[in-house]
């Protein structure tokens, strides 16, 4: 359950007792990925060409084409020849390039 604290004097406080209370309570971090699976160049090639035939057809405009292009890179993950898994890490590195 979220907590939502208005007044800017208490949110530092309310966020640091939530904190004490996650780890009082056993909070551990989740183990990040490392099978993420991804289809390479051929599943980008048919996104582009859907952002493309969209934005040609006016569905879209430019910018959008620009974010879903960017946005399709990483969920294909990247440049890889060929489907294969990766992990989170590399999704959220080609992330922050894109």
């Amino acid at each position: 359950k979220d907590v939502v604290v208005v007044n800017k004097d208490r949110q530092i406080a309310t966020a640091k007792a939530y904190a004490k209370l996650m780890a009082d309570a056993g909070y551990t971090q989740p183990v990040k990925r490392t099978d993420v699976k991804v289809l390479g160049k051929q599943a980008l090639g048919m996104f582009l060409v859907g952002t493309d035939s969209m934005e040609d057809s006016n569905y879209i405009s430019e910018h959008d084409q620009k974010i879903a292009n960017k946005l399709a890179y990483v969920m294909a993950g990247g440049d890889l020849s060929e489907p294969t898994l990766v992990s989170e890490q590399y999704l959220l590195d080609i992330e922050r390039e894109a």
